[in-house]
């Protein structure tokens, strides 16, 4: 089966510490135009530099061979240059590393499964700088959104319903008492003291 032959800029999302693996996330993918079949060579991989935007095309391309087990970022072979040279980095890598969650970029040329969607190679690396930090600033909206949206009263109220039926629905607890069965005394208690909360927010009459 013909595989797709992709450019991917990728960075390192693992954390030591906590033993994650995650080498070459993915930040962005492109198409480079052609497919490739077994085996997958350092040849063939090479006749596809000639396609890519001449800044790309100038790198010291860097062959390494496949890893064949279950958490390889290369099961069949790759090409890849690292751009740290070129300060460009992603800054929201896994938020458990002690490196401030930053991570130089990479690239690689590999096979893949599935086309990419049709979006154009940057033709500059000025144009790939742009891309990534365009990638950092909506990031940044996003999680500034979702932050915004936790202190928000529709947020507020809707955690407070799902306690509610929880509530509701529950037949044991672990509290300052220990492990217990819940009385029926509790569970009412319980389910007032949410439905005071919400209908504080102007969700339902308590």
């Amino acid at each position: 089966m013909p595989y797709f032959v992709v450019l991917e800029a990728v960075y390192d999302n693992s954390d030591l510490m906590s033993d994650y693996f995650d080498r070459d996330h993915t930040l962005a993918k492109w198409g480079i135009g052609g497919e490739v079949s077994k085996p997958i060579t350092e040849q063939k991989l090479r006749a596809f530099v000639s396609k890519l935007p001449a800044w790309l095309q100038a790198y010291d391309w860097t062959f390494r061979k496949g890893e064949k087990y279950s958490m390889s970022d290369d099961p069949y072979a790759q090409l890849r240059v690292e751009v740290a040279d070129e300060g460009i980095e992603w800054r929201h890598c896994y938020q458990g590393r002690g490196d401030s969650g930053r991570s130089l970029l990479g690239l690689i040329i590999q096979p893949d499964y599935s086309e990419p969607n049709g979006e154009l190679i940057p033709s500059t690396l000025e144009g790939f700088k742009q891309l990534v930090e365009e990638k950092n600033l909506e990031y940044e909206r996003k999680a500034a959104e979702h932050a915004a949206y936790l202190k928000s009263p529709e947020y507020k109220r809707k955690h407070l319903e799902s306690e509610i039926r929880q509530a509701e629905n529950i037949t044991a607890i672990f509290d300052a008492n220990g492990f217990h069965q819940v009385t029926e005394e509790e569970r009412a208690a319980k389910i007032a003291g949410l439905k005071a909360e919400l209908a504080a927010l102007g969700g339902i009459e308590a």
